[in-house]
């Protein structure tokens, strides 16, 4: 193992083995960002359904104090719940507010689908990655040993061709 050539392959050896570490290490930063991105996008999707809920609760909280503003001016000026009218009112402004609650909690669902899409985005690119970075570093073992086999073969044939050159 004393000519260039089979020196030169072990250490082309060498480096393909560690360029097929580094594509492992690379690939496991990457699958590691995209799960880092999936559990921030999960968080995303809770937090947004919690303030969807909240929200549609004070859209409630002021429905009500709506309503019973209308009830008391209506009561004051002699009006009672049995004028039609006044019942009609009534059940347009409670409507009035169940839908803006409703439309309140749905934007917020279609928000917290958009983050779980994205987590499961997210989970199927570090699922990806891990498996290119085990394949990318096997290919270039299989590549850069075989060129590697193929110096030190070429060493060997001219370390037995014969007698050396006389120059």
């Amino acid at each position: 193992m004393g000519d260039p050539v089979s020196a030169f392959a072990l250490v082309s050896m060498a480096g393909v083995a560690l360029g097929a570490v580094g594509s492992k290490y690379s690939a496991q930063g990457q699958a590691e960002a995209q799960e880092f991105n999936a559990k921030v996008a999960d968080r995303n999707a809770a937090l947004t359904r919690e303030a969807a809920d909240y929200n549609a609760m004070l859209l409630e909280r002021q429905s009500r104090k709506i309503i019973g503003s209308i009830r008391a001016n209506a009561g004051a000026s002699g009006g009672s719940g049995a004028d039609g009218s006044l019942f009609d009112i009534l059940a347009d402004s409670v409507r009035a507010a169940e839908m803006d609650r409703q439309q309140t909690l749905y934007q917020g669902e279609l928000r917290a689908l958009g983050y779980e899409d994205s987590a499961r985005l997210s989970r199927m690119g570090a699922k990806s990655a891990k498996t290119a970075g085990m394949f990318g570093s096997i290919s270039s073992l299989i590549t850069g040993f075989s060129g590697g086999m193929k110096l030190a073969k070429l060493g060997g044939a001219e370390a037995s061709a014969g007698a050396p050159i006389a120059t």
